[in-house]
């Protein structure tokens, strides 16, 4: 029996010496399969995140020491775009990456440039300005001063034909018993009869003679109107005249005096924008 738990002690004693020999060599083959991870960013002061196989977070240190594989790697600060990519780490080598982030709203130097436009152009006269003043004329583009004097259906009437016509009014009335010319009476037993007389009741038997619009018109008045043509033309300045000179203006044809100021990429970036 005694023997029994001498050999379990040494078989004890074996086994701890392995273990502690294994525990020792275990960092020694972990590094061998470790890789050096180095990231660059702009800016300096970007966060970054590092995500494994298993999903897990690692905190960066520059020049950390990680198992190879595959990681996530995301970069982001304030005002700029996060941007994500998948780094291989090779055990045994150096990973150098450069994560050089953009703007959200890159606000860009200011300064006076063709590049932004032409603020302002030398001034000059001619042609391009327009038009100052045309020469002075008469004629038809200018419209009539004084139409000609006619008598014409463009005139208003002066005499209308003579008719005798309805318009005019009764002259006489046929003849007719009819109460308004009076009653008379006969025999013993009175009987009323109406006496005869020409009355409007009767009916028009002349009409009287007159001028009047219905009947047509004998003579117009004298008048000026369109119809008769012009007698003469106002005067007045217009393009059919020629031009007597042009405006003063500023023109890209006399030359740029002034750019602008403004902002552009090709000045470089100023800051980013919240």
């Amino acid at each position: 029996m005694l023997n029994f738990f001498k050999n379990h002690a040494i078989l004890a004693a074996i086994i701890g010496a392995i273990g502690a020999i294994v525990a020792g060599l275990i960092p020694f083959v972990c590094a061998s399969y470790k890789g050096t991870l180095v990231l660059i960013t702009n800016p300096e002061n970007a966060t970054i995140r590092i995500i494994d196989s298993n999903n897990q977070s690692l905190p960066y240190t520059p020049g950390m020491k990680i198992m190879y594989g595959s990681y996530q790697v995301t970069v982001s600060a304030d005002y700029y775009l996060d941007e994500t990519r998948w780094i291989d780490i090779v055990a045994n080598k150096n990973s150098k990456e450069k994560f050089i982030l953009k703007c959200k709203n890159p606000i860009y130097r200011k300064q006076i440039d063709p590049k932004c436009g032409v603020k302002r152009y030398n001034k000059g006269k001619g042609v391009e300005c327009g038009v100052e003043k045309y020469n002075e004329s008469r004629g038809e583009v200018c419209g009539v001063e004084r139409y000609k004097a006619k008598a014409s259906p463009a005139c208003n009437p002066r005499l209308y034909n003579l008719r005798r016509a309805q318009e005019c009014g009764p002259q006489a009335y046929h003849s007719c018993r009819t109460g308004a010319c009076g009653w008379e009476s006969k025999g013993f037993i009175k009987k009323y009869k109406a006496l005869k007389c020409e009355h409007p009741n009767c009916g028009v038997r002349l009409w009287k003679t007159c001028r009047h619009p219905n009947f047509g018109i004998e003579l117009y008045e004298v008048c000026r109107d369109p119809s008769h043509g012009a007698e003469i033309y106002k005067k007045c300045r217009d393009p059919k005249f020629g031009v007597e000179s042009y405006k003063t203006c500023e023109n890209k044809v006399f030359g740029v005096a002034e750019y602008n100021e403004c902002r552009h990429s090709d000045f470089g970036l100023e800051r980013c924008g919240q």
